[in-house]
């Protein structure tokens, strides 16, 4: 499988229907992972200009509420493991944010 074909699984040239497209970065920590997931949504955000919703949080029940209706979304939920069932004194909807703007 060439980098074009995953390219265009990930990021078809056509949508008209609802795709999901899971992807897990695993690694050590400052290996990257963050960064590798904002580059993700960047691709994202130049193949298809102005019609992305792109969320970054740590809690997964955040990013569900700041979905919206353009066509692709893009949920980045950092840490989530970690700050599953954590108490931050931070209310969960300060902490979702668009990354990209």
């Amino acid at each position: 499988m060439s980098e074009n074909d995953i390219l265009e699984y990930l990021f078809p040239s056509e949508i008209n229907y609802v795709l999901w497209r899971p992807i897990t970065v695993i690694g050590l920590p400052s290996s990257g992972k963050t960064n590798f997931s904002l580059y993700i949504a960047k691709l994202v955000r130049d193949r298809y200009p102005g019609d992305v919703n792109v969320v970054y949080t740590n809690n997964l029940r955040v990013a569900i509420d700041r979905l919206d209706d353009r066509l692709v979304q893009v949920l980045i939920i950092d840490d989530a493991i970690r700050h599953q069932g954590s108490f931050t004194g931070i209310r969960d909807r300060e902490l979702a944010f668009n990354p990209l703007t």
